[in-house]
């Protein structure tokens, strides 16, 4: 069984996506694999709260625009010890959903490293 790290950035308003992301990813994707999420918000609740064993919240001061989003792989770098044991490490934008069931072999790279994926807003645009 694989395990598979979820990197999920929640601060300030963004947590609020965070319930809606974590069951649709629960009930539809790679139901053969571990999944653990590595949570960095400034939620106090989210912070203060006793999710299961696949769930970690992680203390991230909400750098804002678009501090966030530039300084994202710097805060991860910071955390890596806690993302050894992953066989896959995924990054996700806080307000995805995951519509329906993905598996592992559509997913998982096989002799690849890396994994990309379009930018759905732009998936219709000749021009990327």
């Amino acid at each position: 069984m694989n395990k598979i790290g979820m990197l999920y950035i929640c601060t300030g308003e963004y947590s609020a996506f965070w319930k809606d992301f974590h069951k649709s990813f629960q009930d539809n994707i790679l139901k053969k694999s571990d999944i653990f999420y590595f949570v960095f918000t400034d939620d106090e609740n989210m912070l203060k709260s006793e999710p299961d064993v696949h769930v970690k919240f992680i203390y991230q001061k909400n750098l804002g625009w678009p501090g966030n989003t530039l300084f994202r792989y710097k805060i991860f770098a910071e955390h890596k010890d806690l993302f050894n044991e992953m066989d896959y490490l995924y990054f996700m934008n806080a307000n995805t959903i995951c519509m329906a069931e993905i598996s592992e072999e559509e997913f998982i790279p096989r002799k690849e490293k890396l994994l990309f994926v379009q930018h759905p807003g732009y998936f219709a645009d000749k021009n990327y």
